[in-house]
């Protein structure tokens, strides 16, 4: 998470939900935020997705990326099975790689109900069950209305382009043809209580109908179904 300490925000930033594009946003508009060093690709800080809360936040505004859960599902599992192992959980990196599809890793007994809580992890209410509050949402397909929509970022006079540039890898390209049935039900079961607390108007609580018209008439041809 960020402390933007000048203007009283903290900023939550789950893995896979616009961590790099929130960064330089703020390194253009808000460069005081307090936050650790850079890794060696300089451009994430180290602990970024921690959430440490510490006294004297009380009163500070509570923002929270989030994401649609169906596609950042997708993401959190794509990102385990193309990256290069890395030190800390080294396990998960060798583990998914070994499965071939993500209706494998929503099978794999060691995901889903191993120590390390793999699939509990890829929810945004791992990340709620340790914050007091969210004042804010910024939806990181809109994140340019979003966080111009911000009070803090209006009363600054600041706004950032709808240049959809994303620094990061949160586009997950056809994201849709990896749902099975199983992993539609899955999925949705998993991320129930994202969308209990999600605003009922943010994103639909089943895959199907997360999908563009082009989307959905090609998800129906991949998977072979009549229509």
């Amino acid at each position: 998470m960020l402390v933007l300490s000048k203007v009283k925000v903290v900023w939550v930033l789950p893995p896979k939900s616009g961590t790099h594009t929130t960064i330089a946003a703020l390194d253009e508009h808000f460069p005081d935020n307090r936050r650790g060093k850079r890794n060696r690709r300089g451009n994430v800080n180290e602990g970024i997705h921690a959430v440490q809360i510490s006294s004297g936040l009380e009163d500070y505004t509570w923002v929270m990326n989030v994401r649609n859960p169906f596609t950042r599902a997708v993401s959190w599992w794509n990102h385990y099975r193309t990256q290069p192992n890395r030190k800390v959980n080294d396990r998960w990196y060798d583990h998914v790689k070994k499965l071939d599809t993500f209706d494998a890793a929503g099978r794999d007994h060691e995901l889903c109900w191993g120590a390390a809580n793999f699939w509990w992890r890829a929810t945004l209410s791992y990340y709620w069950a340790m914050i007091p509050r969210i004042d804010h949402f910024v939806r990181v397909e809109h994140f340019h209305d979003d966080f111009n929509a911000l009070p803090f970022v209006r009363a600054h006079g600041v706004e950032v382009e709808n240049k959809h540039d994303f620094k990061g890898e949160y586009i997950t390209g056809e994201w849709w043809k990896n749902y099975t049935p199983h992993m539609q039900e899955f999925v949705a079961t998993l991320c129930a209580g994202d969308f209990q607390r999600l605003p009922v108007s943010m994103y639909e609580e089943k895959m199907v109908d997360s999908l563009s018209p082009d989307e959905y008439v090609a998800y129906l041809n991949h998977w072979g179904i009549d229509f």
